[in-house]
């Protein structure tokens, strides 16, 4: 499927500590009245629980993390706004640097900062494709 848009709005925030993903995340989109669109992000998130493809379900993630980057898609599922959180994570560990990517269940905001492309024109809705990747 293809769509075309000519009316791109871009929305950019910041999020801090106490935020929570994807709860805050997901107020903003509404308070911006963004129904589809594109996200993008970066910064710390602390205690992030992951869902990695092909893994064993939900990896929880102590501690800080720096986002590499952070995006997905911006669309309606059951009449709500949603998010996809596709993030490629890094952290300094003992046995050296570690990078861990995957869809980002829930996390604790340390600073994000988020650019979102609002598609003004057009209508999206969200849905679990393969292997439960929102799509």
């Amino acid at each position: 499927m293809t769509v075309t848009t000519s009316n791109v709005r871009h929305v950019l925030f910041r999020l801090a500590e106490p935020a929570r993903l994807p709860d805050a995340l997901v107020g903003a989109l509404r308070d911006e009245v963004v129904t589809a669109g594109w996200m993008r992000a970066s910064g710390i998130l602390h205690d992030v629980r992951i869902c990695v493809l092909g893994g064993s379900g939900v990896r929880t993630v102590g501690g800080a993390v720096q986002v590499i980057t952070l995006e997905g898609s911006v669309g309606l599922s059951q009449g709500d706004v949603t998010c996809g959180l596709r993030a490629v994570l890094a952290r300094e560990t003992d046995t050296g640097l570690e990078t861990i990517a995957g869809e980002i269940v829930e996390a604790r905001v340390g600073a994000l900062e988020v650019l979102v492309a609002a598609f003004d024109d057009v209508s999206a809705t969200r849905q679990a494709g393969v292997a439960a990747v929102w799509l």
